[in-house]
């Protein structure tokens, strides 16, 4: 458990990573979980002023008020980048993260990436990389659209850095997510377009082989459904879409949240989506109740609390589990014990405003600016930290 008591705070963490970030009100930071991630004592006295934080699995990069970029943890995912890189992170405007590199887009439009291999290569398309409006990653690649409403790839082929099959598809992309491997977009019309890893390959034999949809990379099969999509959540292997009607249309690994059908007649007036690596949960209806699919060791069974799913505010997610912050200031967690999913505070879950979620953890940060944690102990679930120390 860990406790700190912050003004005006927030928490930042990221399914792939086993730290947390504590961004003060007063732009100062305070980061626990992974030694090698969290241990910021080069840059310390450059951490002031801080406006967002961003993290790849072990390391943390940080968005100044001035634009500036500072960065910590684990070199080979981006916690140290090279001289000419540095050089040109000034007036960046946001920061996204892969699994292994960071990607920052600048107020001019341009981008700069560094981290695991070489920054998944952009270098390869930086001419294409201006006028850009956003960026989304896979675990290993990112994919970025511009103010034309095109989309750049760059990155592991087969994790989605390569769109050119779909390249002629991919006009007037208003919105781009990533799940581990594979990408969506968004189209201006409402439609969707889908790349990377589509399939895997069951069994040995010839004869006995069988290919299913695995992680999201196409999305044929509902192709027809997908209009006016509004808004789509992954999971690390499949991709649930809400609609502007408020239904939702998934696709992708049947078995880790891409097969909806048994839950289809519970998904009306769908408010808010969230995933777990292999689960979705979708707040429904003006009770706004919980309906969750998927399978069952990522919280796709929310049976033992299901009754307590009632009036949820938010839903947020380690790779494991769920756990979702009710209007009354409470909060109900399910999936995986160990990761997240049986919550052994709960008498200190109360006024809760925010709730993060990391590879294996949550941490809730309360009214009162305390911050209680509970999940594995490997990603900060048990822990007890005072304000201003770094690591656990």
């Amino acid at each position: 458990m860990v406790h700190a008591t912050v003004q005006s705070a927030r928490l930042r963490s990221s399914r792939s990573s086993t730290s947390f970030a504590l961004l003060q009100g007063d732009g100062s930071v305070i980061c626990w979980g992974d030694p090698a991630a969290v241990d910021n004592r080069a840059v310390q006295d450059q951490l002031k002023d801080i406006l967002d934080i961003a993290m790849t699995s072990s390391a943390f990069a940080a968005v100044r008020a001035d634009g500036s970029c500072i960065m910590w943890g684990n070199a080979p995912t981006g916690g140290d980048c090279r001289p000419k890189i540095q050089e040109q992170l000034v007036n960046v405007r946001r920061i996204v993260a892969s699994r292994v590199a960071f990607a920052a887009l600048r107020e001019d439009g341009l981008v700069v990436s560094w981290g695991g291999l070489e920054g998944v290569g952009h270098q390869q398309v930086q001419d294409e990389l201006y006028d850009v409006v956003d960026i989304a990653a896979s675990d290993l690649s990112f994919a970025a659209w511009r103010a034309d409403g095109r989309v750049v790839t760059w990155g592991n082929r087969s994790n989605g850095g390569d769109s050119l099959a779909v390249q002629m598809q991919l006009k007037n992309v208003k919105e781009v997510v990533g799940a581990s491997s594979a990408f969506a977009a968004i189209c201006q019309n409402g439609s969707v377009v889908t790349w990377g890893t589509s399939t895997k390959v069951y069994g040995f034999a010839s004869l006995t082989q069988r290919r299913v949809p695995s992680a999201g990379g196409d999305s044929r099969n509902v192709q027809k459904e997908l209009r006016g999509v509004a808004s789509i959540t992954p999971s690390g292997s499949a991709f649930a879409a809400l609609r502007s009607d408020r239904q939702v249309v998934t696709w992708g690994d049947p078995s880790f949240g891409g097969y909806s059908n048994s839950v289809q007649k519970d998904l009306q007036d769908v408010r808010h989506l969230a995933a777990t690596f292999g689960a979705f949960a979708a707040v429904c209806g003006p009770s706004r109740r919980v309906v969750v699919w998927g399978n069952k060791s990522y919280g796709g069974d929310a049976g033992r609390v299901q009754e307590q799913l009632i009036d949820i505010e938010e839903i947020c997610s380690t790779h494991f589990a769920f756990a979702a912050l009710r209007a009354d200031g409470q909060v109900v967690s399910w999936g995986y014990d160990h990761y997240g999913g049986l919550c052994d505070v709960a008498d200190e879950l109360h006024d809760v405003q925010q709730i993060v979620g990391s590879y294996g953890a949550f941490h809730a940060l309360r009214a009162d600016g305390w911050v209680i944690s509970w999940g594995s102990a490997d990603s900060c679930g048990s822990v007890r930290c005072q304000t201003g120390a770094v690591g656990c």
